[in-house]
């Protein structure tokens, strides 16, 4: 039984000699074939990229136009801002003109004399 367990451990040993050669072999590729794969692959890489240069361009002008639309924009909202006050002032005035008007109507005495001048009747100067 020994003669037989010497042999099986004898028989591991070469076949395990024999596949780290073959591994070997196998995984020994010249230079020039490593140099071409990774040439290929560079160049892939390459050509999903080659037009970012472009696009880069590209976003840079829709930042210059969304900027310029944004001003635009705020001009115009300026310019919303300034009818509408100028649309209340004038509203105001002419509530106060109204309003004077009903007061005179009401005492009897023209409306010039109450149009809101400092020199009002209705005014207490203390």
């Amino acid at each position: 039984m020994a003669d037989s367990a010497e042999t099986e451990t004898t028989e591991t040993e070469g076949t395990e000699g024999t596949e780290s050669t073959e591994s070997t072999e196998e995984k020994s590729v010249p230079q020039s074939e490593v140099d071409r794969i990774v040439e290929s692959r560079l160049a892939r890489e390459r050509k999903k990229f080659a037009d970012y240069d472009q696009l880069k361009e590209r976003a840079a002008k829709l930042d210059e136009i969304e900027q310029a639309q944004l001003t635009e924009l705020e001009r115009e909202r300026k310019a919303r801002e300034d009818a509408e006050a100028r649309a209340n002032a004038a509203s105001e005035s002419l509530r106060q003109t109204s309003f004077v008007r009903r007061l005179s109507r009401q005492q009897q005495k023209p409306a010039s004399r109450t149009s809101g001048s400092s020199s009002s009747p209705w005014i207490r100067r203390g």
